[in-house]
């Protein structure tokens, strides 16, 4: 009976280790999350947020990046319909500009949290934002491969 009892609690132990190690490797594999969200300002304007989530140690490198370094995070919103854009889309905030050892050179990043918005006017009856992320994120010691994303947000209008 006793033999029973520690067996069945070294299978919970090791279901626990396999659980932590999984979402661990989790985060790893996907250090950075994106969100897209479309939210109208006027009933003909609105405003697109294309937002990244970075895990806790990593980071996403810049819009422009020097040569032979980390590939910069391009986003495209080239899918869209319906929709005009009428402004560039900028951070939220600046990037950090430390020196990489993995690349060895100055490069820009932000970690933790980083928005990009732009405005758009709404130019047909089925407004839709979509569009994909091109990035590439690393923490001190490894780098995720550049991946490539697909994002969209629907596009609602103002209630009267």
């Amino acid at each position: 009976m006793m033999f029973k009892h520690k067996l069945n609690r070294a299978f919970l132990m090791l279901i626990m280790l396999i659980s932590i190690g999984a979402t661990s490797a989790s985060a790893q594999q996907n250090p950075i999350k994106w969100r897209c969200l479309a939210r109208m300002t006027s009933a003909t304007e609105g405003v697109v947020t294309v937002r990244a989530l970075i895990a806790e140690g990593w980071h996403l490198y810049g819009l422009v990046m020097p040569d032979g370094g980390p590939k910069a995070t391009v986003i495209s919103l080239d899918s869209s319909k319906d929709v005009k854009f009428t402004s560039d889309l900028v951070p939220n905030h600046a990037p950090l500009v430390k020196r990489d050892a993995i690349f060895d050179m100055d490069v820009n990043f932000w970690e933790q949290k980083v928005e990009f918005s732009c405005k758009f006017k709404v130019t047909g009856p089925n407004p839709k934002i979509a569009g994909s992320v091109t990035y590439m994120g690393c923490n001190d010691e490894t780098c995720s491969p550049p991946a490539t994303v697909s994002i969209t947000a629907p596009v609602t209008p103002i209630k009267k």
